[in-house]
């Protein structure tokens, strides 16, 4: 128990500096990342480019790449309610419309994808509370297949 704590600190030490060692990461990681206080996540997110080594500008890359992120799920999850709201409550398109270009036609389509990413991603990883927890879309998916999702609409014909 000893030099997992000894670890430990190392890794916060290093996480905690002002702009991070890179090759002091890489070889702390190289021996294996600790699951505790987020330190895994945080090299990985290190290490695979999604956060900056200068710890001072996490917040604001954090916070665009949230944006970013709203901005591709408005774009992405079509919400047939949004339309009527713009009509002014006018009923455009309707739910049960067999239209190949029905909003609603397209959202029913996403709803089953979404629900068999949802099946797959909690069958896999009974374990993890992240793949276990209720997002938006669809009522009874997980937030780890609404990403996937976006990720696969947003780079169709790419490998995960």
């Amino acid at each position: 128990m000893d030099r997992f704590n000894t670890r430990v600190a190392e890794f916060k030490d290093l996480l905690s500096a002002d702009v991070i060692d890179r090759a002091k990461l890489h070889k702390l990681c190289f021996e294996g990342c600790p699951d505790t206080d987020g330190i895994r996540a945080t090299c990985w997110k290190l290490l695979l480019g999604y956060l900056p080594w200068d710890t001072r500008q996490w917040n604001t890359e954090l916070a665009k790449k949230r944006e970013t992120y709203q901005q591709l799920m408005t774009e992405v999850i079509f919400n047939p309610h949004d339309t009527e709201e713009a009509s002014g409550g006018e009923i455009v398109d309707h739910p049960l419309s067999l239209d190949s270009d029905s909003g609603w036609g397209r959202f029913f389509e996403d709803n089953t994808t979404l629900l068999q990413i949802d099946h797959d991603t909690r069958r896999l990883y009974p374990d993890i509370s992240f793949f276990q927890m209720p997002t938006l879309h669809p009522q009874t998916s997980s937030g780890a297949s609404e990403s996937r999702w976006v990720y696969c609409v947003a780079f169709k014909g790419q490998r995960m």
